[in-house]
């Protein structure tokens, strides 16, 4: 989002509490798209320093993607890595390592070493 890159969070934080009442209506309150919208504004209240708020709304976006409702495992690695950050910020690497870990181990059973070579050489191997 434009706004969060340049630094504006007020009206970062403004456009997602715009569109995530459009999002859980239109797809549903217990949709990925709607726990992946949470974990944005999460990681908006992060960069606030507004840590609490953030780790409320990545525990609600979390029970969302465990909730199975689609979405995939990077999703849910986002929202440990995002959690994590907060303990780190709180100076709570205990806290911290068990998510971090998790989130390493859920990205490496979605994408296991060398599964996308087999892609890469066919692609490089495609004639146009």
């Amino acid at each position: 989002m434009l706004e969060r890159d340049r630094g504006d969070f007020a009206a970062a934080e403004a456009l997602y509490r715009e569109a995530l009442p459009i999002v859980q209506r239109t797809l549903g309150r217990q949709h990925w798209r709607t726990a992946r919208l949470m974990g944005n504004l999460a990681y908006l209240r992060t960069l606030e320093g507004r840590l609490d708020e953030a780790e409320a709304l990545l525990r609600e976006a979390t029970a969302i993607v465990r909730a199975g409702t689609g979405g995939d495992r990077s999703l849910e690695a986002g929202l440990k890595i995002e959690t994590a950050r907060i303990h780190l910020a709180r100076h709570e690497a205990a806290a911290a390592e068990p998510l971090l870990r998790d989130a390493i181990a859920g990205l490496q059973r979605s994408y296991p070493a060398g599964a996308g070579e087999s892609r890469r050489r066919r692609a490089s191997s495609a004639t146009p």
